[in-house]
């Protein structure tokens, strides 16, 4: 029999529809993200100061106050476990397709969200689930955070490649959302990191508030990103 082999415009295509697929997934883990938090929350037993608590608290066994949290722990941990499964097929599919751009840094930053994620929804108990729990949630919050800017600057540097790029609207919303995630990330980086080292209330309480924005952020900004980004 005679072997077809695949035309330029066919493998295009299937470039292209592996891409769409990609943009799809990593667009459907904001949505995912923001109802288990949401949901969380609804039957957490306790008050949940949003900005002054870390996330992890939602999916613990027991609240603040020791009221039993089993409820917000299992939509907690699913929710989380669903993501790590997400970002599984987003690492193996980049790994596979060598000829996506960039795969094997995406491949090793969708690997890294997707242990984290799984690692996350382990209940933030007594040791060792607690250290098991903070290193997955640090792996997942620091890698959608890295991922979510390079797409961005891929987006930027594709969409206004050249050195004089016309300043539109479009320019402007594009630098800012590249910028806004970057620091997020940035100051997520700085007070987690300055917290694990020190008990200072404020550096605590600023930890806590920067792993909630770097979360918002990254979660509104992951609706930008462009089929070529992938």
């Amino acid at each position: 029999m005679q072997s077809v082999t695949p035309t330029k415009i066919e493998k295009e295509n299937g470039s292209l529809n592996t891409q769409k697929f990609l943009q799809g997934l990593i667009i459907s883990i904001a949505p995912i993200l923001i109802f288990t938090v949401i949901l969380s929350w609804v039957f957490y037993p306790e008050k949940f100061i949003f900005f002054q608590e870390y996330v992890s608290q939602l999916g613990k066994f027991v609240s603040l106050n020791s009221l039993p949290n089993l409820t917000s722990l299992i939509i907690f941990s699913t929710g989380f476990c669903l993501c790590g499964v997400i970002f599984l097929v987003i690492a193996i599919i980049y790994f596979v397709k060598k000829d996506l751009e960039n795969n094997i840094i995406k491949g090793i930053f969708s690997l890294i969200m997707s242990i984290g994620a799984i690692l996350t929804a382990v209940p933030a108990g007594a040791q060792p689930l607690r250290l098991i729990h903070g290193i997955g949630a640090a792996m997942f919050i620091a890698g959608f955070g890295i991922l979510n800017f390079i797409l961005q600057m891929m987006r930027f540097t594709r969409k206004h490649r050249p050195l004089k790029p016309k300043k539109t609207p479009a320019f402007f919303r594009d630098l800012a959302i590249t910028i806004i995630v970057f620091i997020a990330l940035l100051f997520f980086a700085v007070f987690y990191s300055m917290k694990a080292i020190t008990s200072n209330a404020v550096l605590q309480t600023l930890a806590q508030t920067s792993e909630m924005l770097i979360l918002i952020i990254d979660c509104i900004a992951i609706f930008f990103i462009d089929t070529d980004d992938m």
